[in-house]
């Protein structure tokens, strides 16, 4: 059983690590890995809408299910 509001500040963390390193799907998938987060169904669903490389979306094309929560 786990935590949820755990879970939704790890997934926060791993969208927000991702856009502030710039990272393309392959870094992203490691880290879920590392994290022992990449066998969740909420990830791979992450991982498989998450472009190749980061650049291949401009700013305003990211959809907001990849955008970590505006930090306060």
């Amino acid at each position: 059983m786990r935590n949820e509001s755990i879970w939704r500040m790890r997934v926060d963390n791993l969208k927000r690590h991702a856009h502030d390193n710039r990272w393309g799907r392959e870094l992203v998938k490691q880290w879920a890995a590392e994290g022992l987060m990449d066998e969740d169904p909420e990830i791979q669903a992450l991982l498989r809408q998450w472009p190749e490389r980061y650049t291949d979306l401009g700013p305003d094309e990211w959809p907001d299910a990849l955008r970590p929560p505006t930090r306060r």
